[in-house]
């Protein structure tokens, strides 16, 4: 595993070399020019190592990420499991999504959010071809569905919203609602059915 790791960084500074200046160490031509061919390939060395080095940092980094989102499903998860009555809220959302600076038909989109916890939504249009991913926060009340995260946390104007006491989320109820530049349509929301 390890060994594959590394291998893959290799191949990725590889190919970033190539993508980045031409010349090594971010040389100009006329630098290169001047370098005796001994210290060119001591240079190519310095090169490929700090592009080894940089693809190992960002490998890690998106293996990091990766654990961190997994721990968070993992704890997100259980709060679903152990959520009390009115905590946990199912809304389905159909409607048209925004791509291609137009409105098209959306497949039906599904989200289980749990009061203080975030969720993504991946609005996706009919055909298969764009994909938007929005994002569901519940505070027991509301049901916020915003373009970004920070549109979540803070609440903006850019986001759909579905507001009920729990006996309304128990009978399940119906809202219109805009995702600014992500989606529009309809929002059902209810809670789930061992809360009922």
């Amino acid at each position: 595993m390890r060994y594959n790791m590394l291998l893959a960084a290799t191949v990725m500074a590889i190919m970033l070399a190539g993508c980045a200046s031409k010349y090594p160490l971010g040389m100009d031509e006329a630098e290169w020019l001047a370098l005796p061919a001994e210290e060119k390939l001591d240079a190519r060395k310095q090169q490929a190592e700090l592009d080894e080095a940089r693809a190992l940092r960002r490998a890690a980094e998106v293996q990091a990420r990766a654990e961190e989102r997994r721990r968070y499903e993992a704890f997100q998860s259980m709060a679903r499991s152990t959520a009390s009555p009115g905590s946990r809220v199912q809304c389905l959302l159909t409607g048209e999504v925004r791509a291609g600076g137009q409105w098209r038909d959306a497949s039906p989109a599904w989200v289980d959010i749990v009061a203080g916890w975030r969720d993504e939504v991946a609005v996706t249009s009919r055909d298969g071809r764009f994909t938007h991913i929005g994002y569901a926060g519940f505070d027991g009340v509301t049901v916020r569905i915003c373009p970004t995260e920070l549109d979540l946390e803070w609440g903006a104007k850019r986001c759909a919203e579905v507001t009920a006491t729990p006996q309304a989320y128990r009978r399940g109820l119906a809202r219109e609602g805009l995702v600014e530049g992500v989606w529009r349509g309809q929002i059902l929301c209810e809670l789930p059915l061992e809360h009922h």
